[in-house]
């Protein structure tokens, strides 16, 4: 592979997004069996990568690619458990860090998702089971378990936060505790140290409309102690879960109660690390869920729930006697302590010992996950470099999306128009160049990717080490004999049929989404045709159709997918300065100003980074561009008499990278409307 696509690749992989994710809550914590049985909502903890907040004396660490902003943690005066953040260490006037205060509410054309931002927080619903798509499995997953009857739609919370490199000092007990049971080893303290903790827009009960205060959060650390639990303490855990959801209904439903699921995951981080081994045997599981709600009950009695990381943080410290009753939580727990605990356990299966089903997982869906993982700026607390080593494979790997080097010498022959000198401009080295840039075009553009890969999958499996097996380059078809690695059983008898029939469902349902997806390519490589017909072709009818073709096939994805953003986030649209001219004047307006401030930063020493100018940006609203702009040249009238004809809201998205893009986008349009 030469040094040039290389770099290319590169630079296609590379994030789209100008925010980090964290895979947090419930959902991410637990084998998929429990989470089956217990729908919850889903937690995606998301933060920028220009804001960072430091313990006093401390410095943003060398591993950060660019310079942030700098908060620093301040805890004087404020609840244990929470801090105000300063905009520059400075302490007067109003200069702390308050939590974004943004509302807006989109729903999609389909109505398959909707999002609403309140605060710092959006949450996106979306449609479960859309009857536009063939094969849902969600028959099957009503009689695996009658509760998703009543599932129609998931929520996902994605909570902003503000990210910390460094263990705070306020949870520095936590790290030199004595630890008698060997839980958690050194090893996952170590790593969880190295985590640092996260920031959420969060005031204390006492104060909810402070909009200074910021809790602290354990997340990663939460998601590295939970995958670290037993088979026997994730069950309980899940016993735990569904008394704790009968308590909350017996109590009148979550507006009614003070009870949440954090009190009883706060109760497994301690008992796991005071309760010997004996505690958590298989034989004695009745009689620790008995003994973990007794000590739940004494808790609400005495209005005491220390957390786990900073103990001087009594999380129910507001419930004062004299103003909140905790009576009906504390019988309704002694009631399912006293009748119901055999017979829940009784009724719930345990997701051990684990048993693993082959399955086949679509090729086209399984480079879309890929590519989503490596730009998305995914961060696994159990495999903190699998991204990185994903993505250094999936640039050193040809095999990958192969139809990249037809895009590529699409874009080279492209180049070589753009920049023929006008003598050396013959009929004949046009007519050429013009046919071999439309042919890999249209190559890259047809290019499928049919047949599956096998994996092993099971029930027990958590979403992260799903997700570690999905991105795997091993051939994980069990005649690799994968499960004997992990020393499960793949089954491949009659027996089991429950979570074998549900797992084909599933494997049915991946095979329905990848025949609405397109190759991922498809997308930039039509933006760069798009471009070619209308910059240098100059046949804007064609350019248009293009671009309706486009906005057809992402209309019909939306129609048939659980969300609508899927083909904003496929391959990015590459733009810097070497390329600037296949682009039209107006974008080479922009990019060669933009090159120009980066060039005097650099020369000035205000900007480290003296790596050629990149840009990398949404293709779909690439689309948009271009239909302004060919909309433009056909018509008499100007977009400046038309001023509503800009085809870009910045409303409906809070999504930096589709942002962005449209406000590159729109300062190009009305560089040339004079707006």
């Amino acid at each position: 592979m030469d040094k040039e696509y290389s770099r290319f690749r590169l630079r296609l992989f590379q994030s789209n997004r100008l925010e980090w994710r964290l895979l947090s809550g419930s959902v991410h914590e637990r084998p998929l069996y429990y989470i089956l049985t217990d729908v919850t909502d889903i937690d995606d903890l998301i933060w920028t990568c220009d804001v960072c907040a430091l313990p006093p004396g401390k410095v943003v660490p060398s591993y950060f690619r660019c310079r942030p902003n700098t908060l620093t943690v301040f805890t004087n005066g404020v609840h244990p458990g929470f801090a105000k953040l300063l905009i520059n260490g400075r302490r007067s006037g109003d200069l702390f860090y308050r939590r974004p205060n943004v509302h807006y509410k989109y729903v999609s054309q389909s109505g398959t998702f909707t999002s609403d931002a309140k605060g710092a927080a959006v949450r996106k619903v979306i449609e479960c089971f859309p009857k536009r798509l063939p094969g849902c499995p969600h028959e099957d997953l009503c009689r695996f378990d009658r509760h998703w009857k009543a599932v129609t739609h998931v929520e996902i919370d994605l909570v902003e936060a503000v990210y910390c490199p460094y263990w705070p000092p306020e949870a520095a007990e936590w790290v030199t505790r004595e630890r008698p049971n060997g839980w958690p080893t050194d090893g996952n303290v170590k790593r969880i140290v190295e985590g640092g903790c996260f920031f959420v827009s969060k005031p204390h009960q006492s104060d909810p409309e402070d909009s200074t205060q910021w809790r602290f959060s354990f997340s990663y650390a939460e998601l590295i102690l939970t995958n670290s639990w037993t088979d026997v303490q994730k069950y309980v855990y899940h016993i735990l879960r569904l008394i704790k959801k009968g308590v909350v209904n017996s109590c009148g439903g979550e507006a009614s109660t003070f009870l949440c699921t954090y009190f009883f995951k706060t109760l497994m981080f301690w008992s796991c690390e005071e309760k010997p081994k004996e505690f958590w045997e298989e034989g004695n599981v009745e009689d620790s869920v008995g003994e973990l709600l007794c000590q739940m009950i004494g808790w609400l009695i005495e209005r005491r729930c220390l957390n786990y990381f900073i103990p001087s943080n009594n999380m129910i410290d507001y419930l004062t006697e004299g103003d909140v009753d905790l009576s009906g939580e504390i019988a309704s727990l002694m009631r399912h302590r006293d009748i119901f605990v055999n017979s829940t356990l009784t009724k719930i299966p345990k997701a051990f010992p684990r048993t693993e089903f082959a399955m086949a997982f679509p090729n086209n869906l399984l480079n879309f996950v890929k590519l989503h993982l490596v730009s998305g700026n995914l961060v696994s607390p159990l495999e903190p470099r699998m991204m990185k080593r994903l993505l250094k494979k999936l640039v050193n790997s040809d095999g990958f999306l192969p139809e990249i080097r037809h895009l590529y010498s699409g874009i080279s022959y492209h180049l070589q128009l753009s920049t023929l000198r006008p003598g050396t401009r013959s009929r004949g080295i046009i007519c050429n160049l013009v046919s071999r840039t439309l042919a890999k075009f249209n190559t890259a553009m047809e290019h499928t990717h049919s047949g599956t890969t096998g994996f092993v999958a099971s029930l027990s499996d958590s979403i992260h080490l799903l997700l570690k097996k999905i991105v795997s380059d091993e051939d994980l078809s069990p005649d690799n004999n994968l499960a004997g690695k992990h020393g499960a059983h793949v089954d491949t008898s009659d027996g089991n049929l429950n979570g074998k029939m549900l797992l084909g469902a599933i494997e049915s349902w991946f095979q329905s989404i990848d025949r609405c997806l397109p190759a991922p390519v498809y997308f930039v490589t039509a933006a760069y045709k798009a471009n070619f017909l209308y910059t240098e072709l100059r046949d804007y009818a064609s350019a248009l159709k293009q671009c309706a073709d486009v906005e057809e096939r992402v209309r019909l994805l939306e129609d048939s997918m659980l969300d609508d953003g899927l083909a904003h986030c496929t391959l990015p649209l590459i733009v810097t300065s070497e390329w600037s001219t296949i682009f039209d004047e107006d974008m080479q307006v922009v990019v060669g100003f933009a090159t120009l401030c980066r060039r005097t930063y650099a020369a000035l020493g205000l900007d480290r980074d003296r790596r050629d100018f990149v840009l990398r940006l949404c293709a779909v609203e690439f689309f948009r561009y271009i239909d302004c702009q060919c909309v433009r040249k056909i018509c008499t009238e100007s977009i400046r008499d038309h001023p509503q004809n800009i085809p870009f809201d910045f409303a409906t998205t809070k999504n930096p990278f589709e942002k962005f893009s449209r406000l590159f986008f729109y300062t190009t349009v009305c560089l040339r409307a004079g707006a």
